[in-house]
């Protein structure tokens, strides 16, 4: 029966999801499996269509991947706890912003012999640890970092899909303990020694064409700049990244002209290719792209040496399946979904593509690159909130340079075996290149309308999507199916573009940003501002909070423009998180207290807001901003004056009362005693919800000033701090008087919405 694996891959990919979308219990899964097993003996015996043992098929998926998903680690560690333990390096370390970084398989913990379990270890950059090393570990566990935020990567979750469950943390109090022995095995040794002389190759380069040339290589993009990605995304550029079949296929060619060197035979030639896609995909960090696309071209490989015909969507299937019963959880990498959607839209809509096009090699190019595009745009969508629009053009146009770039660079690879300085060659080609493609991209992503930022699809959206794709081909073979395919496909692509409307009410968001403060607002009729950006002091990339945390918010929502930036102080925890935001987005003003506005700790944010022609708006005591109809920013404090000292700043808090009908909201920046006592003697501070000052400090308990607010709800921004904050006297004045209070650190993102009367709230953890 034909592609009878497709349907059966199928089948096991719709019960893992099935089981993670309605957390099926692991012995209801396991119950439904048995169930399944009998009902296929039956239909064996019976003789009735093989095409219904998919049930089966789709029953041990949502047991496997239950099984996979609650998986539990052998010896719990409890975070902030002291750490002692040993293990061997299971991979070569990487380095980060924070230090070095490594999985350690551990063997024993505070003494005890466990079964192997994984952790990462964090460490200082200085540290000689490499792959093997048997280490001794004395650190703290780290408190997991998992998304608090809409849109926000969850890189907690990402790990414990990997099989990781804690980071343990050795800087500052911590140790690590080099035995001196190394339990590394000579394969994974070969390839990072290869990678080493490869990076030492491209040191001789500029840091961008390095790690261009790496990430277009191996699939690397740790090397990129934020600013890089999001053009690349934009651009369309950034499936350049994962391995594919391109990559793949040189491999291949370059192995087997070798073979015909050696005059091998078919079984020697196919061992020999095998070997070498092995090690391509240990230089590429086993990505679930170039598994795919490895194990797709073995077996092609393995039905030509058999003289079989090979069906390429049984091939694709049976490449899925296989890699999902290693790792069902691989289904949710957005890796995995790009590649297989790409190969899979390739083959399957290409020949529908085709007949609209002129039958010409540009009209081939273009039908692939266009079948590509429609199999990806739904995911591109829903991971990096982009539809680009320029993305088939330069697809095409950059797709033979960067098919160049890989010929070289693998060049480069064999090469760096016998000499650096001979590999230097092909390499300074290749940076040629992809300064070119980086040059051509950057232009491209500044032209208007090039790209469009949506809000993240829903679930629903993208399933009728790739629903429409697969009937698709069989409605175009009539002109009544080609009428209604034009239809759907105009609507479903409309749906994913079309910009969100204001909701009707009032939202105002208080995102998770660490200790520190950031508040979004969104009016009714869809007008934007964001008071604060958080931060952390010291921090040396001082734009992570806006990178990781309130960009990612904000294209969530499909929003890439705001109408008014606020500064409440000059912080490192109020400030820092709005350079990302003034450098990557469209902002059409800024605002800050008046006292701020020639202040050299302002700087690094008016200098971006001259440089895009942001408009700067001075605030003082008694203006009124009008956000929309009926919306009104207030400022309650400062008023005029002299630049404080910094003593002072926090007393010099922008304080802002938002009203909208009947409710109001009162942000108070790191107003302290001072602070508030100026405001009661101000008035007009009752507000129905009240963000505390000063993250929940003792500085901000003042009694008179909270009972002139009586709020009916209060917020604490706050996170991981050794101030005590919040102060437990705060915690313990708003129980007594029974008001909620609702914190960063324990809710995430906290979103109050008002149509002007009612008050709705909603977080974003428990």
């Amino acid at each position: 029966m034909p592609r009878v694996l497709v349907i059966h891959t199928l089948g096991f990919v719709i019960g893992i999801i099935i089981g993670n979308l309605f957390l099926v219990p692991i012995s209801a899964a396991f119950a439904c499996a048995l169930a399944a097993l009998v009902f296929s003996v039956l239909v064996l015996i019976k003789g009735r269509d093989v095409r219904l043992l998919v049930v089966f098929t789709l029953c041990v998926g949502l047991f496997w991947g239950q099984v996979h998903s609650s998986r539990i680690p052998p010896y719990p560690l409890a975070s902030g706890a002291e750490f002692q333990g040993g293990g061997i390096v299971a991979a070569e370390p990487r380095t980060t912003s924070s230090g070095k970084i490594f999985p350690l398989t551990l063997k024993h913990v505070q003494g005890q012999i466990i079964p192997p379990m994984k952790i990462h270890v964090l460490c200082s950059a200085e540290e000689e640890v490499h792959y093997g090393d048997v280490l001794k570990i004395r650190g703290k566990v780290l408190a997991g970092s998992g998304a608090s935020n809409p849109g926000q990567f969850d890189y907690e979750k990402y790990l414990k899909r990997q099989g990781i469950f804690y980071t343990v943390s050795t800087l500052y109090e911590g140790r690590i303990e080099n035995t001196g022995e190394n339990r590394g095995n000579f394969f994974m040794k070969s390839v990072i020694r290869l990678k080493e002389k490869m990076d030492g190759v491209l040191a001789h380069l500029p840091p961008r064409q390095q790690s261009f040339i790496g990430g277009m290589l191996f699939g690397n993009k740790g090397g990129l700049t934020f600013t890089e990605r999001n053009v690349l995304s934009q651009t369309g550029l950034m499936d350049a990244f994962a391995v594919s079949g391109v990559h793949v296929g040189y491999v291949v060619l370059f192995t087997l002209y070798f073979a015909q060197l050696l005059k091998l035979n078919k079984w020697g030639r196919f061992l020999l290719v095998f070997v070498a896609v092995l090690f391509y995909a240990a230089l590429s960090e086993f990505t679930s792209s170039v598994l795919r696309s490895g194990s797709m071209a073995l077996l092609g490989l393995l039905a030509y040496s058999l003289g079989e015909r090979k069906d390429f969507f049984t091939g694709l299937a049976l490449a899925a399946l296989a890699l999902l019963i290693w790792n069902p959880e691989m289904i949710y990498d957005a890796g995995f979904q790009l590649s297989f959607a790409a190969s899979g839209g390739v083959v399957y809509l290409v020949p529908l593509v085709e007949k609209w096009l002129p039958q010409k090699t540009w009209g081939k190019l273009l039908a692939a690159a266009l079948a590509a595009h429609l199999a990806i745009m739904p995911l591109i969508a829903y991971y990096f909130n982009v539809v680009t629009l320029s993305g088939l053009i330069i697809g095409i146009l950059a797709s033979g340079l960067v098919g160049l770039v890989v010929l070289l660079g693998l060049f480069s690879v064999v090469l760096s075996i016998f000499s650096t300085w001979l590999a230097v060659l092909p390499a300074y080609g290749a940076g040629i290149i992809v300064e070119g493609i980086w040059r051509g991209a950057e232009l491209v992503s500044r032209i208007p309308g090039s790209y469009l930022i949506v809000k993240t699809p829903s679930l629903l959206l993208l399933a009728l999507f790739y629903g429409f794709l697969v009937i698709w081909p069989y409605l175009a073979k009539e002109k009544k199916g080609q009428v209604i395919s034009a239809a759907l496909s105009f609507i479903l692509v409309l749906c994913l573009v079309w910009p969100v409307p204001g909701s009707g009410r009032l939202t105002v968001t208080f995102l998770d940003v660490g200790q520190g403060d950031s508040i979004f607002i969104r009016s009714p009729s869809g007008r934007t501002c964001l008071i604060d950006g958080g931060g952390k002091p010291g921090d040396i990339d001082a734009d992570r909070v806006g990178e990781q945390v309130i960009i990612p918010y904000l294209q969530n929502m499909g929003l890439g423009n705001l109408d008014l930036v606020a500064l409440t102080h000059p912080h490192d925890d109020h400030m820092n998180g709005l350079l990302a935001v003034l450098k990557h987005l469209k902002v059409d003003k800024l605002a800050a207290a008046e006292i701020f506005v020639e202040s050299f700790q302002i700087k690094p944010l008016t200098d971006i807001s001259q440089k895009k022609g942001i408009l700067l708006i001075a605030l003082c005591k008694g203006q009124e901003i009008f956000l929309d109809r009926g919306v009104k920013l207030t400022v309650l404090h400062p008023p005029r004056g002299k630049t404080p000292a910094e003593e002072e700043m926090n007393n010099s808090s922008l304080v802002l009362k938002l009203t909208y009908q009947d409710v109001s909201f009162l942000f108070t920046g790191d107003g302290e005693t001072a602070c508030l006592s100026s405001l009661c003697s101000g008035g007009n501070l009752p507000a129905q919800v009240l963000k505390l000052p000063h993250h929940g400090s003792k500085t901000g308990l003042w009694p008179p000033f909270y009972q002139q607010v009586a709020p009916k709800a209060v917020v604490i921004s706050v996170g991981k701090n050794s101030f005590g904050h919040p102060a437990r006297e705060v915690l313990e004045y708003w129980e007594e008087k029974n008001i909620p209070v609702y914190r960063t650190d324990v809710h995430g993102a906290i979103t109050f919405s008002t149509d002007g009367r009612e008050l709705w709230v909603e977080t974003f953890l428990h």
